[in-house]
């Protein structure tokens, strides 16, 4: 039986040999956890705690100098930049929907990995909702997608709990100012959400200015979560 089972293994990786889930390069056989080459795993910058309005950086603790961290504690994966801002753009907009599953097993576990979320872990994930116009659009929200695997990783249960009222302009094209006014009150509680006295994980696929963060922050506390936290896969980086 375990012969049979060596067998068809390397079977599978004689007929579909891995590769690497950024750049398609063939891996070893057998590979069991992060599909990344060597060239691509060695440009992972990753990021932990970041606060999107005064640059601040750390893996620790949430002490910014603006303060806004502590109601609004942000996690990031990788920076967006080079071939991991490839990674998303393919995720998001080319209909490469299977990216996120490496994707959001690496936030998994980088989450797992950090002091910050083991002291205090959360007990649900969630996702930031699209608007169901553009979700049937593009036939799937990355965010989600994302948020499923990571919440397999940290062994949590994944809840819808927004939903995106109308359809928002794209954050992308905007300055902080706009992206803020662009957000605002997008979003609402879906009925029978069970977030009173929860701590959240809320799972998105890029954080640039925290606007999008900041507001669905809002709606979580304000509707009785007992804790925020955000993560995303990738940072876009501090700006004014």
């Amino acid at each position: 039986m375990l012969l049979k089972r060596y067998l068809n293994d390397h079977l599978l990786d004689i007929l579909f040999p891995p590769r690497c889930f950024v750049c398609s390069s063939r891996l070893p056989a057998n590979v069991k956890d992060e599909r990344l080459c060597y060239f691509c795993s060695g440009r992972v910058e990753k990021v932990g705690l970041f606060c999107p309005w005064c640059g601040y950086r750390s893996r620790e603790n949430s002490n910014c100098c603006c303060g806004k961290m502590k109601a609004h504690p942000l996690l990031g994966l990788f920076w967006y930049r080079g071939l991991w801002k490839k990674s998303i753009l393919r995720l998001k907009y080319y209909r490469q929907p299977q990216l996120s599953g490496e994707l959001g097993k690496m936030l998994g576990r980088f989450l797992l990995s950090l002091p910050v979320y083991q002291e205090a872990p959360a007990h649900l994930v969630t996702f930031v909702p699209l608007h169901h116009w553009k979700e049937k659009s593009r036939g799937y929200n990355q965010s989600f997608l994302l948020a499923r695997e990571a919440a397999a990783v940290l062994n949590l249960p994944l809840l819808e709990t927004m939903i995106r009222k109308w359809p928002t302009e794209a954050q992308a094209t905007l300055n902080r100012r706009e992206r803020r006014e662009n957000i605002h009150k997008a979003f609402s509680l879906k009925k029978g959400s069970p977030v009173e006295g929860k701590t959240l994980l809320v799972i998105d696929d890029v954080v640039t200015t925290g606007a999008t963060m900041e507001e669905v922050s809002h709606l979580l506390l304000q509707a009785g979560a007992a804790r925020f936290l955000g993560a995303a896969v990738a940072v876009q980086g501090w700006s004014n």
